[in-house]
């Protein structure tokens, strides 16, 4: 393990008005520390400006062939509602014909991260880009339940993607 060191004077604010500071030792684990630069830089990389709102989103990339989810007629609702929200976070779709209780989503573009190349230079299959695009669709409609709609920066299916390409890097 390597680790940085740095020394850190702190003022000391006691009420004996002396003017000595506090040295501290502070060690990064410098493995950690990388890892956090990566994936800063992955994160930054994974976005650009929407033109038409003038506000950040994921990049996408189109998937072929699309990707069918089914969800029951609830969530399908949310996703319906929330499209310009999806449309942020890279994923676009359309609804499929609906059954009794259930319909489809169908998945046209996900993240970027999601669906290219993984770091190690192996092409993510048509399995691990279902497994991806169930995981974020299914995530995010919890989200949006449990927060009555408000977003956060980066859903946590990009952010474990983006992690693990951290990591590896």
């Amino acid at each position: 393990m390597k680790f940085i060191a740095c020394l850190i004077e702190k003022p000391n604010l006691s009420s004996d008005n002396s003017e000595r500071s506090l040295t501290l030792l502070v060690l990064f684990d410098q493995h950690a520390v990388h890892e956090r630069i990566r994936l800063e830089a992955l994160t930054s990389d994974a976005e650009e400006m929407d033109e038409d709102s003038g506000s950040k989103r994921l990049k996408r990339a189109r998937i072929n062939p699309p990707v069918a989810l089914p969800v029951n007629k609830d969530d399908a609702r949310i996703v319906k509602a929330f499209q310009t929200e999806f449309q942020r976070i890279g994923v676009e779709f359309h609804l499929g014909e609906s059954a009794q209780s259930m319909q489809s989503i169908v998945i046209q573009s996900l993240p970027v991260c999601m669906t290219q190349r993984d770091l190690d230079g192996k092409q993510r299959d048509d399995e691990e880009i279902s497994k991806n695009a169930k995981d974020l669709i299914q995530e995010h409609i919890q989200h949006l339940k449990a927060t009555n709609g408000v977003h956060g920066r980066i859903p946590l299916a990009v952010h474990r993607v983006l992690c693990s390409q951290a990591c590896r890097g």
